[in-house]
C-alpha cells in the first residue's frame, strides 16, 4: 500500500485553495465532520466496499483520482466491477482521473490505506 501523509493525496492537483470554488479542498485533510466520520468508520472496521454518491454526470468513477499515480494494481478487477455497475443504467465507467484530476478523495484514501474498493 502507498503511505499517504495526507488523506487521499490531499492538497495535490485538482483541488482548489479557494473556498468559493466547486473543487475547494478544505483547510486540511478530513477537515469536515462528514469526511472525518467516514475515515474513522473505515479505520475501525474491515470495510471492503465504499460508494459515495453524487448526482451529476452519470458516471461511475474508481481510483485513482490522479493521473500521476497510474492505474491501481487492482485495475482489472476495478474496471470489471465498475462495468457491472454501469451495465444497467448506461453510466460511463471511468478511472476518476479520466474526468479530471482530484486530490483528497475518500475513495483514494480508502483504497490506498485499507485496500477497500471505493467508487463514486
Amino acid at each position: 500500500m502507498v503511505a499517504l501523509s495526507a488523506g487521499g493525496f490531499w492538497g495535490g492537483p485538482g483541488a482548489s485553495t479557494s473556498w468559493s470554488s466547486d473543487t475547494f479542498r478544505g483547510d486540511g485533510p478530513g477537515d469536515t465532520p462528514e469526511a472525518d466520520a467516514v475515515k474513522r468508520l473505515i479505520s475501525q472496521r474491515q470495510v471492503t466496499n465504499l460508494i459515495t454518491n453524487h448526482t451529476y454526470s452519470n458516471l461511475v468513477l474508481r481510483p485513482p483520482s490522479l493521473l500521476s499515480t497510474g492505474f491501481s494494481p487492482d485495475e482489472p478487477q476495478y474496471k470489471a466491477l465498475g462495468a457491472q455497475f454501469t451495465a444497467a443504467n448506461d453510466y460511463v465507467n471511468w478511472a476518476a482521473f479520466q474526468l479530471y484530476d482530484t486530490s483528497g478523495s475518500v475513495e483514494d484514501w480508502s483504497y490506498w490505506q485499507t485496500g477497500g474498493f471505493g467508487f463514486t
